[in-house]
Formats: C-alpha cells, sequence, structure tokens
C-alpha cells in the first residue's frame, strides 16, 4: 500500500482512535446488555434542561415521561430499499444506549452519545462443500466500537469524491488488518480444521476463507433511484474498509474482495485487488495450483467460468502468480471468474483491467 492518501488514511485512524479511547473504560456490546459504571460513556454537548445522566448506570432521564427521538449514527442510510432511515421516537422517563453512537433530540435540546465497547456479530452457520461433502459453519466475531469509527471516519475521506475519482490502483488501500480481521481469521481457520482441513493445503484454505464472504455477506439490492451503495451509505459508489462491511454484513463487490484480501494477508497470503470493466474481485498467490474437474465447477453451478490467473511482479521484485477470486455469489472456488481471464489487460474507465498488490 502506498502513496500520499495512504499516509493520509493511516494518519486519521491514529489520531482518531488516540482521541477516542482518551477516556477509556468499557460498555456493554450490542445484544442489549446493562451498561457498566459508565465511566467510558461519553456525551458531546450540552443536556437539555430537565434531562440528567447517571454516570453509575449509564442512563439518561428525565422528570417526568418525555418524548426521545434517537438517531443510530451506525445506522445504514436505508431501512429497506423504499425507506430512509430516520431514528426511533420513544416516550419513557428514562433511555438506556447500548453500544454504539447516536444522536439524541429531546426536552428540546439535542446531544450526542457514544458508548463504546464491542459490537458481536454471531454468523448464522453456513453449508460448505468441501471436496463434495457439506458441512456446517459458524463463526462470531467481534469489533471494538472505537476501532470502527476511526476506520469509518477514514473510510469517509477516503470516498470523498471531491479529493480522487474511483481507480483500481487505489483499490489496495482498503485491504486492512487489524484485531477483528486476525480474530476473524483465526476463528475460521479452526472451524476449517475441525471440519477436517488443513491450513497447509493452501488453495483448500483460501477456498474456504472465500467461501465465508461469499455464504455469509449479503450483495445489497439496487435501491429505487440509487445504485448498490445507496442502501448502506446513501452515495451511489462508496468503497469500504474491511470493518465497515463486516459491521453492516452486507457489501458490493469491492467491499468483499477487501473483505476477502484482507482475511488472505492475515493468513499470510499474499494478495491483489483486482478490477475489469464494472467490477472488482480478490487475487491470491498460490505457489502451486489445480484446477477444478468440469465436474466439480459443474457441481457448484459456475460450470461456464474459466480460469483467470497473471503472472505478476510486486514490491519486493518477487513475481507471483494471483489467481482471482469472485467474492459475490456462492461458493465460488479460487481461480475461477465469468469470462475467465477475456477481460484482463483492457483498458477501462477505472485504470487497466488486472491485479493489483497490496
Amino acid at each position: 500500500m502506498k502513496g500520499p492518501v495512504l499516509i493520509l488514511l493511516v494518519l486519521l485512524i491514529a489520531v482518531a482512535a488516540a482521541f477516542l479511547v482518551q477516556d477509556g473504560g468499557d460498555a456493554p456490546s450490542d445484544d442489549g446488555g446493562e451498561p457498566d459504571d459508565g465511566t467510558g460513556i461519553r456525551v458531546i454537548g450540552d443536556l437539555p434542561d430537565g434531562i440528567s445522566f447517571d454516570p453509575a448506570s449509564g442512563s439518561f432521564t428525565s422528570a417526568s415521561v418525555t418524548v426521545w427521538h434517537v438517531f443510530d449514527n451506525l445506522h445504514a442510510h436505508m431501512v429497506n430499499r423504499s425507506t430512509v432511515y430516520t431514528g426511533a421516537t420513544s416516550s419513557s422517563d428514562t433511555w438506556v444506549p447500548g453500544t454504539g453512537s447516536y444522536t439524541v433530540t429531546v426536552g428540546g435540546g439535542t446531544f450526542d452519545v457514544i458508548v463504546p465497547g464491542e459490537i458481536t456479530r454471531v454468523v448464522e452457520p453456513w453449508d460448505y462443500d468441501m471436496d463434495g461433502v457439506v458441512h456446517r459453519v459458524s463463526v462470531t466475531y467481534s469489533i471494538p466500537l472505537d476501532d470502527y469509527l476511526a476506520a469509518t471516519g477514514a473510510s469517509a475521506l477516503f470516498n470523498d469524491k471531491s479529493n480522487r475519482e474511483y481507480r483500481f490502483e487505489l483499490l489496495p488501500q482498503l485491504v486492512v488488518v487489524d484485531g477483528t480481521i486476525a480474530e476473524l481469521e483465526s476463528a475460521l481457520e479452526s472451524e476449517f480444521v475441525r471440519i477436517g482441513g488443513s491450513v497447509s493445503d493452501r488453495q483448500a484454505y483460501a477456498d474456504f476463507l472465500a467461501a465465508f464472504v461469499q455464504l455469509t455477506i449479503e450483495y445489497p439490492p439496487m435501491v429505487d433511484g440509487g445504485s448498490y451503495d445507496t442502501l448502506v451509505w446513501g452515495k451511489d459508489e462508496y468503497w469500504c474498509v474491511p470493518l465497515e462491511t463486516l459491521y453492516h454484513r452486507i457489501g458490493d463487490c469491492d467491499d468483499t474482495a477487501a473483505l476477502l484480501c484482507s482475511l488472505y494477508k492475515a493468513a499470510g497470503y499474499d494478495v491483489a485487488m483486482g478490477g475489469h470493466a464494472g467490477h472488482v474481485f480478490a487475487g491470491v498467490a498460490l505457489d502451486d495450483f489445480t484446477e477444478c474437474t468440469p465436474e466439480r465447477l459443474k457441481k457448484l453451478n459456475i460450470g461456464y467460468y474459466g480460469l483467470a490467473t497473471r503472472n505478476v511482479q510486486v514490491a519486493d521484485g518477487r513475481s507471483l502468480d494471483f489467481y482471482a477470486v469472485e467474492t459475490i455469489r456462492d461458493q465460488n472456488p479460487v481461480g475461477y471468474l465469468s469470462g475467465g481471464d477475456s477481460h484482463l489487460d483492457r483498458e477501462t474507465w477505472w485504470g487497466k483491467a488486472g491485479f493489483y498488490p497490496a
């Protein structure tokens, strides 16, 4: 990863993280658990008259029942493909927030609240076909809120199109290995071993990691009057960093490719982000590669896919064989794209189609 944009992103993440963690403390996960002693909860702005905050319980109270309007700042832009998210309204004399970032309107005033803690995601079990045998797999991971806020701040800057255009050569900057990615890759490795896999079989493990992204991250629907990214981000185009995709559990091709490349990198692979006209995919370097049989491709419902690979020189001078990995369809083995390699090496609006090492 190179360039002034990356340096700016790294600096922003570091500054944001330092600011966010300065108060310390823990808070409940987003499963609705009770707050801790409140030492980590941050109230930004003045509380309206009649509203008080109890640090011991983490609760906000009014003298009588009143109307609270709470806007979850981490919520997707839309509730569904036709309804824009506008927050939630309730009547009570008490409001107790869970982990998250909120803008609250009550008693004629508005203030912000940040409740740090771990955001836990329990992934619904999915079926993985390993050599013709189907295994049930599941995994859980956690995202520290402060890490997420720092990442989204940097990502918002990256996606400011007034500063730059989307180009393939920028894609590697989306590949980030942090604590959550490392934790998730370790959990996936354990599941792979549990079902009889061996991480020493680098192609087999690469297939398994790809399947996690393919089978558990939802592809967003097209929004009426907008794009796929409009649903979550309210923008026609938005390139996510992995924590954003893992938080919402939804993402299009550039988002899922960045997530998969990050998992690959955490697992010790050399990776590349890939792109051709209108599409982004992941790339992974393998020393030994065995092509799938036509029967296997047919069973996985991609009998018409073709092999897509290129030898690419990376920054340290090595020459590596990168294999394309499709991330937006059900279990798609490493190496195969619709159209094979016929779309590679062409000039497109976003740059030359091919692999861009991260």
